[in-house]
């Protein structure tokens, strides 16, 4: 969990009835000392690349949340512009990231 000043709130649902009971702590809380994730991608190098040629991607990943809720997901685009609407997102099956160095080979048949 990263730095910062959090409230804690929670709520009691009674599905039966419809109705929910909440209530929080009051006063926040505040957790220091955590390190945010960080993920870089470190490969392929700069090349030119076939039509069905197989390209490894790869990665660098930090300070991971280590319950498996994180993954990782990569994309390519058409352009220049990275995170616009044009993104591809190309499916690698919901890898579960850790920490360290991670590769995915990309079969650009398709």
């Amino acid at each position: 969990m990263a730095s910062g000043t959090y409230c804690l709130d929670g709520c009691m649902y009674d599905f039966a009835t419809g109705k929910a009971v909440c209530s929080n702590v009051g006063s926040p809380i505040v957790i220091t000392g955590g390190t945010a994730p960080a993920f870089t991608l470190t490969g392929p190098t700069v090349g030119t690349f076939s039509p069905g040629t197989s390209v490894t991607i790869a990665w660098m990943a930090s300070n991971v949340d280590v319950n498996g809720r994180t993954k990782i997901a990569l994309g390519y685009d058409p352009d220049t512009t990275p995170f616009d609407a044009n993104q591809h997102w190309i499916e690698i099956d919901g890898v579960t990231a850790a920490n360290g160095a991670g590769p995915n080979i990309w079969n650009t048949t398709g």
